[in-house]
């Protein structure tokens, strides 16, 4: 595949901007010529991923090591870190598809941090409900 499809097909996929792909196609690089200068260099058989991932994602990259399951601060930090870049994706949506995507990910992040809280979502959308009637919503747009 020809680097040109490659950053469309990344586009697509991954909603990121071009400057970006190619900022990260650089850093490939120059870790695999870091490398090769250093043979004696060995990176290890498992993937670590800093962040927050759904159930189901572990078993589908087939981790092969035993995951590690985070300490209460700590998953606190990754669930607001999560919500972040759920929200940063919402933020690159570009197609109607993309912002479906993007708020069902979102809502995914708003149940776990509730559950977290000890919460339900009911509890939730009953205070917005509260809410909304005291302080009226975002519909006028002000």
């Amino acid at each position: 595949m020809n680097e040109l499809k490659f950053i469309s097909f990344l586009q697509r996929r991954y909603s990121y901007d071009t400057n970006m792909i190619i900022k990260r196609i650089r850093y490939v690089r120059k870790i695999n010529k870091y490398l090769k200068k250093n043979p004696d260099v060995v990176l290890p058989d498992a993937q670590l991923f800093d962040k927050l991932v759904r159930d189901n994602i572990s078993a589908i990259i087939q981790l092969q090591e035993e995951k590690e399951c985070l300490g209460d601060e700590e998953y606190w930090r990754y669930l607001l870190n999560k919500d972040r870049e759920e929200l940063e994706r919402l933020q690159r949506a570009k197609s109607k598809e993309e912002l479906k995507e993007g708020l069902c990910n979102k809502l995914e992040v708003i149940k776990a941090i509730t559950n977290y809280c000890g919460l339900t979502l009911d509890d939730i959308l009953t205070e917005a409900d509260l809410k909304k009637k005291e302080h009226v919503s975002f519909s006028k747009k002000f």
